[in-house]
């Protein structure tokens, strides 16, 4: 939030709410001593403020992209041809980033400097268990290979799945919904 511009006194507020909190257990009807959290709880938890401040955080990245492509840092990838270029989508706690796959692996880097200024400013660290890299078809292996030498410890897998749904549909779209029905 201090990335952000916000006041320290709002800051400070919202910090004394997330480390003031405690939490107690129920076993069998009885209340059993009191904890206050050290480390983050846990995705999900609707008590917790730490998704309010993960959506700020994530804000941060978003303007952190925004300003790289405004500056021609990176370009994304077209729809269609004269479709808008897209580098960046969210959704809930997911983040989906689109480059152009060269041989220069420019945009590779941009990618990889933003995550790194992000977990800096931040204090978030990217999931890498559950992050991966998705290569078009056209993608030659020495393109691919150099994008995972520049991503560090990002795992390329061939068959990713999003929310369910294979990355790669192709010409098989009647087999791959086929479950819908």
């Amino acid at each position: 939030m201090g990335k952000m511009d916000f006041c320290a006194k709002w800051v400070a507020w919202v910090m004394k709410c997330v480390t003031s909190v405690t939490y107690s257990f129920n076993i069998n009807g009885n209340v059993c001593g009191y904890v206050k959290p050290s480390r983050e709880i846990c995705q999900g938890n609707p008590l917790s403020l730490y998704l309010f401040l993960f959506l700020f955080c994530i804000e941060g990245l978003s303007s952190i992209l925004s300003q790289c492509i405004n500056r021609h840092d990176i370009i994304g990838v077209k729809i269609c041809r004269r479709g808008p270029s897209v580098s960046h989508l969210r959704f809930a706690d997911d983040t989906l980033l689109f480059c152009k796959a060269d041989v220069d692996v420019v945009e590779s880097r941009h990618i990889h400097a933003i995550l790194q200024k992000y977990e800096t400013c931040s204090g978030q660290a990217v999931n890498l268990d559950k992050s991966s890299i998705y290569f078009s078809k056209n993608t030659s292996l020495f393109v691919r290979a150099q994008i995972c030498q520049v991503m560090e410890e990002v795992a390329h897998k061939e068959s990713s799945k999003y929310l369910g749904m294979p990355m790669s549909i192709g010409k098989t779209k009647k087999q791959v919904f086929s479950f819908v029905k």
